[in-house]
């Protein structure tokens, strides 16, 4: 679950980071469907919050958590502006041309509406978009499947901050450890063979690894 977590957040990160560049605002003009990327919005933002979670996706979770959380903030946001505001914004062009070529009026030339109307509002929000807020959604979906992943080990508030602790002892560890130094114990969550240290399973009579009896190494007689 971690490495397909990560390998996720990675993926959506990179295409994050392309959709920045597509197609966010689509509008009718004259006869034609023209687009604008998302570089005039937040779209900019949007990319450097990418580039941020690619540099620092190893191993921090809550920050990629963070990021993807704004990230869609910022689409969100965007989407909300398309679709209330585009309409309002060819209805002002539209008066703006009228009012300079009034004059073509009295000859009696009729002039042809720059956006046409009957649009829906969901309907100015381009594909970049959409492309967009499903990479980040699965930018937050590879982070949450990595903390959780981790979570199995250590508690989960510390591994969404990057330090995480030993279940028992609550001492601070890092990921690459099999064994809390401060207690000993297994940060798998697993017993551990009295004899060689290998990881057992509830049920398990017998290490795996030295064919000890489960449970410690019973201490030699004295003397």
């Amino acid at each position: 679950m971690i490495v397909w977590g990560r390998r996720l957040q990675m993926a959506a990160a990179l295409v994050l980071l392309l959709c920045c560049g597509l197609t966010w605002v689509r509008f009718p003009l004259l006869e034609s469907v023209m687009g604008l990327p998302g570089w005039i919005l937040h779209g900019g933002l949007v990319a450097a919050v990418a580039i941020i979670g690619l540099v620092t996706r190893f191993r921090m979770p809550g920050l990629q958590m963070g990021l993807a959380l704004l990230a869609l903030g910022l689409i969100g946001m965007d989407g909300h502006v398309i679709a209330t505001r585009t309409e309002y914004v060819l209805d002002k062009l539209q008066l703006t041309v009228s009012d300079k070529t009034t004059f073509l009026s009295h000859l009696g030339i009729a002039l042809p509406r720059l956006a046409p109307t009957g649009w829906k509002p969901l309907q100015f929000v381009g594909y970049g978009l959409w492309a967009s807020a499903g990479a980040a959604l699965a930018w937050l979906g590879g982070a949450f499947m990595e903390a959780r992943g981790y979570a199995m080990r250590y508690p989960f508030a510390s591994v969404l901050l990057g330090r995480p602790q030993c279940r028992a002892c609550h001492l601070n560890v890092s990921f690459d450890m099999g064994f809390c130094p401060g207690c000993g114990k297994p940060l798998s969550g697993e017993q551990a063979c009295g004899r060689c240290g290998g990881s057992l399973r509830p049920g398990w009579r017998f290490c795996p690894c030295c064919a000890s009896a489960a449970g410690p190494e019973p201490a030699p007689p004295p003397g």
